[in-house]
């Protein structure tokens, strides 16, 4: 299981408390950037974690969701409507969706997850601290991303030309800067490719074969994320070897990851909205982030790919499947 700082889990006051306060169960808002069918994966396991916490649906809490199924255009009318409904709280799946929330309103509380970068991005004063209505947990990719870079080196000593899959809605500019100084110093050429449907995921690796591109790192944005089968099966098919920001991409057929696990993210978040359902600031949460990375290698993708991983490489990974 991921690790997290900055955060305490306990559950410091029992349900029954709440319920001698109010008859009515708590409204929770979650506004998430893609669709029921493609990622209503990680909104089932926060509300999995709730019911352990021991919140019954539709006795103790209500859900509204709302789905921008991929249109970050979507997003700020959906973060509105969802005010209107005066929710207890508003739970968040991506940067952009944490942004549209904030937006939407200052003073109903926001849980916002898999966050890249909050104080980069401008949801947080600080991560100890973070000020206003928003709090949560963050994926913190962007620091890691030479680390990824460098993992590809060593599994591909050639490696000269890289290409970074991203969404122009999630350009990560830290991400990018610090992957941009580790290529330097590796001797790498890093470009990227902006895609923003399931359709231009493909072309970008029609486009990344034809220009002998040597390998793709595949950005922790929400259309990466719940397209992850489809880009495991077009690397296999284009022959390209692929990192990713997450494991589940890796189980599909990716060929590594390195990053944290998003489901826990989830997780963890229901322990934020038990907490400001119970009393607690928003503005006081610690915004928490991982102090533990997950390095997997698919040994069965390598294979296909015709690669042989280097025994060193395999030696640290945290996870091989074979």
């Amino acid at each position: 299981m991921v690790m997290f700082a900055l955060g305490v889990y306990a559950v410091a006051v029992p349900l029954a408390a709440r319920a001698q306060q109010t008859q009515e169960p708590a409204r929770v808002a979650v506004l998430a950037f893609g669709s029921p069918e493609t990622g209503g994966y990680y909104p089932d396991v926060f509300k999995a974690r709730m019911g352990e916490l021991g919140y019954v649906e539709g006795r103790d809490v209500v859900y509204e969701m709302r789905w921008a199924r991929g249109k970050v255009e979507r997003l700020p009318e959906l973060g509105r409507e969802l005010v209107t409904l005066h929710p207890e709280v508003i739970v968040t799946t991506t940067t952009v969706s944490a942004r549209a929330a904030q937006q939407a309103t200052g003073s109903i509380a926001i849980v916002a997850l898999n966050m890249s970068d909050p104080v980069a991005s401008g949801l947080a004063k600080s991560l100890g601290r973070p000020g206003g209505n928003i709090t949560g947990l963050a994926d913190m990719s962007d620091d890691v991303s030479p680390k990824r870079l460098e993992l590809l080196r060593a599994a591909l000593p050639k490696l000269s030309r890289v290409v970074v899959l991203r969404t122009p809605t999630e350009p990560f500019p830290e991400f990018m800067k610090n992957l941009r100084g580790a290529a330097l110093t590796l001797g790498v050429e890093v470009s990227t490719i902006d895609v923003s449907t399931p359709a231009e995921i493909a072309m970008a690796f029609d486009r990344m074969t034809r220009e002998h591109i040597g390998a793709a790192i595949i950005t922790s944005s929400f259309l990466n994320l719940i397209q992850r089968q489809l880009v495991a099966d077009l690397a296999l098919r284009y022959l390209m070897p692929t990192t990713f920001v997450f494991r589940g991409a890796v189980e599909a057929g990716g060929l590594m990851s390195y990053g944290v696990d998003v489901a826990d993210i989830f997780r963890h978040g229901a322990i934020y909205v038990d907490k400001i359902l119970k009393g607690a600031k928003p503005a006081d949460l610690p915004i928490e982030q991982p102090t533990r990375f997950e390095f997997v290698i698919n040994l069965k993708t390598a294979k296909a790919l015709g690669l042989t991983i280097p025994p060193s490489l395999l030696l640290h990974a945290d996870a091989v499947i074979e």
